[in-house]
């Protein structure tokens, strides 16, 4: 396989306790034709410096400071524009990879005309310990099932680089992530699943995610402000998703 060159882009904003962790996982990659892109979100803990003493170690980390707090997704956009690479992939600062997870992934997409990968991740708590059972993505991705289940992690996903040059995350919606995978559908581009786990998933009480009843309102805004759907339609959607999110509950729970 042709090692081309890989954009890690990380978006960082006060998360000393697992930054550190986070950009090893990615250093220690079988893939090591990368570049990493940290973009410091005005962090006001230790994250910067633990990032630059890692940088001091090894050159492929390159740092990025937010000159005002912008949010997630106007980071990650900044390291879209940034990057290098002919692969951009995501990872957040409480996340990690196994260590052959971009391997199997460019591999993918180098064998295939998809335009993106993700995979299956497991689940870590707050002190890196796997909890409940992984979660297994199916190999196929469309739009429709998606608005029933964002089954997509952020940090498993592998895009090539001219979808992050040509579309940008927009920061109006909680679930970001969720609003790009949507629109890449949405405008013809293609996803494959791999079934393979190869993200730890942190499940954290500070996580944006862990607040129930303010994910399902944002999912609700989600369906009727962005994808303009109808009242109906939104319930439809908005049942399959609170099923769906109870059985991923209750997978934790296992």
């Amino acid at each position: 396989m042709e090692r081309k060159l890989c954009s890690v882009v990380i978006p960082v904003y006060n998360c000393s306790e697992t930054i550190g962790q986070t950009i090893q996982s990615a250093l220690n990659q079988s893939y090591s034709n990368l570049e990493i892109l940290v973009i410091d979100d005005q962090s006001t803990d230790k994250s910067l410096e633990i990032v630059k003493d890692l940088a001091e170690k090894d050159e492929r980390i390159r740092i990025i400071k937010n000159r005002k707090n912008l949010g997630v997704a106007q980071s990650r956009n900044i390291g879209f524009e940034k990057a290098k690479g002919e692969y951009v992939a995501l990872l957040d600062g409480d996340d990690a990879w196994e260590p052959r997870k971009l391997e199997q992934q460019i591999a993918v997409l180098q064998n295939t005309n998809f335009d993106f990968c993700y995979s299956s991740y497991s689940y870590i708590n707050d002190i890196g310990k796997e909890v409940g059972l992984p979660h297994i993505v199916r190999d196929s991705c469309a739009y429709k099932d998606l608005l029933k289940e964002n089954y997509i992690c952020c940090s498993s996903v592998i895009l090539r680089s001219d979808l992050t040059k040509n579309h940008k995350m927009i920061s109006e919606f909680f679930h970001e992530d969720f609003v790009y995978w949507l629109e890449l559908l949405k405008v013809g581009y293609s996803g494959i699943g791999c079934n393979q786990v190869l993200v730890k998933y942190r499940v954290s009480q500070q996580g944006r995610s862990y607040n129930k009843l303010s994910a399902a309102k944002n999912r609700w805004l989600i369906y009727r402000k962005y994808c303009k759907l109808n009242t109906i339609s939104s319930l439809y959607y908005f049942v399959h998703y609170t099923i769906n999110g109870l059985l991923k509950y209750r997978k934790l729970r296992t």
